[in-house]
């Protein structure tokens, strides 16, 4: 069995607590009681489960994971990690039945976040960080790169949940969202289904994507709309 642990009184930026917990070896504690652990480090404790210590979620997410429905790769690493002790919002990491959640290489989830995969859903993540109560909702795609930076309360979903119809026709339920590498989407944005996000681009702050956003460019509005052209952006 093997334990993850962070201080709680760690104040260092988020890119230092990526770093710390990519270095961090997991404990052995084979000889070494749970209890009497707590007892004598005053840290904070995480479990993690059966994939060979890669998989890093506080005690207190909601993590739900049907059998045969999560994949990590070679590298890959899972971190659930709701910060601090007033978090209001429940995190939950849920896989049901038949969905598949594949993580490439890194996924940092901090405080509030939800992330749902529905039945036949395919989550595919290279590496991304989601900051607090972002949201994915997939039920068929979802795809998104490297380098990817969510802001808070972002939410990203490639269905409507309800059929839609107008002048005789009738909309797709669901549609793939990809989300190329080195993307940094706004906080208190949307993707919604159907849409493409180039390399490089730049979610601004409260837009709803709703169609397209090709690379390097800057998009905003409701509905997202392309404002720059060329734009990059450092992590």
């Amino acid at each position: 069995m093997g334990f993850y642990f962070l201080k709680q009184s760690d104040k260092s930026s988020l890119r230092d607590k990526m770093k710390k917990i990519r270095s961090m070896p997991v404990a052995d504690l084979i000889d070494i009681g749970f209890d009497r652990l707590r007892r004598i480090v005053n840290l904070d404790l995480y479990r993690y489960y059966k994939w060979k210590g890669r998989v890093y979620v506080h005690r207190k997410v909601s993590f739900k994971v049907s059998p045969n429905t999560l994949s990590l790769g070679e590298t890959g690493k899972l971190n659930i990690f709701p910060w601090g002790k007033d978090t209001v919002r429940l995190t939950q990491f849920v896989l049901y039945r038949h969905s598949r959640c594949i993580v490439h290489d890194y996924l940092y989830c901090n405080s509030g976040i939800s992330i749902v995969v529905a039945a036949n859903g395919r989550l595919e993540i290279k590496e991304a960080i989601m900051n607090n109560n972002a949201r994915i909702y997939c039920t068929t795609h979802i795809e998104i790169g490297e380098e990817v930076l969510i802001g808070d309360n972002v939410s990203i979903r490639d269905t409507d949940n309800h059929q839609i119809f107008y002048e005789g026709h009738e909309q797709e339920v669901s549609s793939p969202v990809i989300i190329e590498d080195h993307v940094w989407i706004g906080i208190n944005s949307t993707i919604l289904k159907g849409v493409r996000i180039g390399k490089g681009a730049i979610i601004a702050a409260g837009a709803v994507v709703t169609k397209d956003i090709p690379a390097g460019c800057l998009a905003g509005g409701v509905p997202a709309k392309v404002l720059k052209q060329n734009v990059s952006w450092k992590f």
